[in-house]
Protein backbone atom coordinates (compact mmCIF):
# COMPACT_ATOMS: atom_id res chain seq x y z
CA UNK A 1 0.00 0.00 0.00
CA UNK A 2 3.03 2.13 0.71
CA UNK A 3 4.53 1.91 -2.67
CA UNK A 4 0.79 2.51 -4.07
CA UNK A 5 1.10 5.98 -2.50
CA UNK A 6 4.73 6.91 -3.00
CA UNK A 7 3.49 6.33 -6.98
CA UNK A 8 0.61 8.32 -7.05
CA UNK A 9 2.31 11.29 -5.32
CA UNK A 10 3.06 14.24 -7.66
CA UNK A 11 6.21 16.14 -7.65
CA UNK A 12 5.95 20.04 -8.22
CA UNK A 13 8.11 22.49 -9.32
CA UNK A 14 8.94 25.56 -8.20
CA UNK A 15 9.85 28.78 -10.50
CA UNK A 16 13.24 28.73 -9.38
CA UNK A 17 13.50 25.14 -10.15
CA UNK A 18 12.54 25.71 -13.90
CA UNK A 19 15.23 28.42 -14.14
CA UNK A 20 18.01 26.81 -12.63
CA UNK A 21 17.29 23.22 -14.74
CA UNK A 22 16.86 26.06 -18.03
CA UNK A 23 20.20 27.37 -17.29
CA UNK A 24 22.02 24.03 -17.02
CA UNK A 25 20.45 22.95 -20.25
CA UNK A 26 21.61 23.69 -23.67
CA UNK A 27 19.98 27.17 -24.57
CA UNK A 28 17.67 26.53 -27.50
CA UNK A 29 18.52 28.48 -31.14
CA UNK A 30 16.16 30.65 -32.42
CA UNK A 31 16.48 31.12 -36.31
CA UNK A 32 15.51 34.40 -37.24
CA UNK A 33 15.30 35.64 -41.06
CA UNK A 34 15.72 39.25 -41.71
CA UNK A 35 14.00 40.37 -44.73
CA UNK A 36 14.03 43.89 -44.21
CA UNK A 37 17.57 44.44 -46.68
CA UNK A 38 18.02 43.71 -49.80
CA UNK A 39 18.48 40.13 -49.26
CA UNK A 40 16.76 38.04 -46.78
CA UNK A 41 19.60 36.94 -43.41
CA UNK A 42 19.46 34.19 -41.22
CA UNK A 43 20.41 35.04 -37.81
CA UNK A 44 21.11 32.90 -35.24
CA UNK A 45 21.87 35.40 -31.88
CA UNK A 46 18.87 38.08 -31.43
CA UNK A 47 21.39 40.57 -30.28
CA UNK A 48 22.00 40.61 -33.93
CA UNK A 49 18.17 41.11 -34.89
CA UNK A 50 18.53 44.71 -33.65
CA UNK A 51 20.22 46.16 -37.01
CA UNK A 52 20.05 49.68 -36.90
CA UNK A 53 18.14 51.41 -40.00
CA UNK A 54 20.96 53.50 -41.30
CA UNK A 55 22.87 50.30 -41.76
CA UNK A 56 19.78 48.74 -43.88
CA UNK A 57 19.29 52.07 -45.77
CA UNK A 58 22.81 52.01 -47.37
CA UNK A 59 22.01 48.52 -48.32
CA UNK A 60 19.62 50.13 -51.28
CA UNK A 61 15.90 48.81 -50.90
CA UNK A 62 14.75 45.61 -51.67
CA UNK A 63 15.43 43.59 -54.94
CA UNK A 64 11.80 43.49 -55.74
CA UNK A 65 11.15 47.03 -54.93
CA UNK A 66 13.77 48.03 -57.30
CA UNK A 67 11.99 45.49 -59.70
CA UNK A 68 8.46 46.52 -59.16
CA UNK A 69 9.58 50.65 -59.53
CA UNK A 70 11.59 49.54 -62.86
CA UNK A 71 8.25 47.90 -64.00
CA UNK A 72 6.16 51.13 -63.14
CA UNK A 73 9.08 53.45 -64.68
CA UNK A 74 8.74 51.82 -67.94
CA UNK A 75 5.20 51.32 -67.93
CA UNK A 76 4.82 54.67 -67.49
CA UNK A 77 7.29 56.21 -70.09
CA UNK A 78 5.82 53.16 -72.74
CA UNK A 79 2.42 54.77 -72.01
CA UNK A 80 3.49 57.97 -72.49
CA UNK A 81 4.83 57.37 -75.48
CA UNK A 82 1.80 55.87 -76.87
CA UNK A 83 -0.15 59.41 -75.89
CA UNK A 84 2.32 61.67 -77.60
CA UNK A 85 1.98 59.59 -80.72
CA UNK A 86 -1.71 59.90 -80.48
CA UNK A 87 -1.37 63.57 -80.13
CA UNK A 88 1.18 63.87 -83.09
CA UNK A 89 -1.00 61.66 -85.02
CA UNK A 90 -4.06 63.88 -84.56
CA UNK A 91 -2.13 67.01 -85.26
CA UNK A 92 -1.14 65.26 -88.66
CA UNK A 93 -4.36 64.81 -89.33
CA UNK A 94 -5.92 67.94 -88.29
CA UNK A 95 -3.58 69.76 -90.73
CA UNK A 96 -4.31 67.17 -93.25
CA UNK A 97 -8.34 67.83 -93.29
CA UNK A 98 -7.24 71.69 -92.46
CA UNK A 99 -5.56 71.60 -95.70
CA UNK A 100 -8.28 69.32 -97.56
CA UNK A 101 -10.85 71.80 -96.46
CA UNK A 102 -9.37 74.73 -97.93
CA UNK A 103 -8.90 73.13 -101.08
CA UNK A 104 -12.26 72.17 -101.17
CA UNK A 105 -13.13 75.80 -100.46
CA UNK A 106 -11.14 76.99 -103.11
CA UNK A 107 -12.60 74.54 -105.85
CA UNK A 108 -16.33 75.32 -104.48
CA UNK A 109 -15.69 79.01 -105.26
CA UNK A 110 -13.98 78.16 -108.59
CA UNK A 111 -16.85 76.14 -109.06
CA UNK A 112 -19.18 79.23 -108.18
CA UNK A 113 -17.28 81.37 -110.72
CA UNK A 114 -17.57 78.65 -113.12
CA UNK A 115 -21.48 79.20 -112.42
CA UNK A 116 -21.55 82.48 -112.97
CA UNK A 117 -20.00 82.65 -116.29
CA UNK A 118 -22.33 80.23 -117.11
CA UNK A 119 -25.19 81.80 -116.24
CA UNK A 120 -23.91 84.82 -118.13
CA UNK A 121 -23.16 83.03 -120.96
CA UNK A 122 -26.64 81.53 -121.25
CA UNK A 123 -28.34 84.72 -120.44
CA UNK A 124 -26.61 86.50 -123.31
CA UNK A 125 -27.18 83.61 -125.61
CA UNK A 126 -30.85 83.89 -125.06
CA UNK A 127 -31.45 87.21 -126.10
Amino acid sequence: VDKKLKESKQMYKTVEDVLASSEGAKSSIQTIIDMRGPQKRVINDIGLSGLKEEQLAHEGPMPELQHNMRLLVDMTESEIKKVDARIRHSKDTRLLLEKEMKRLEEEKGEAENHMETFSLVASVGRK
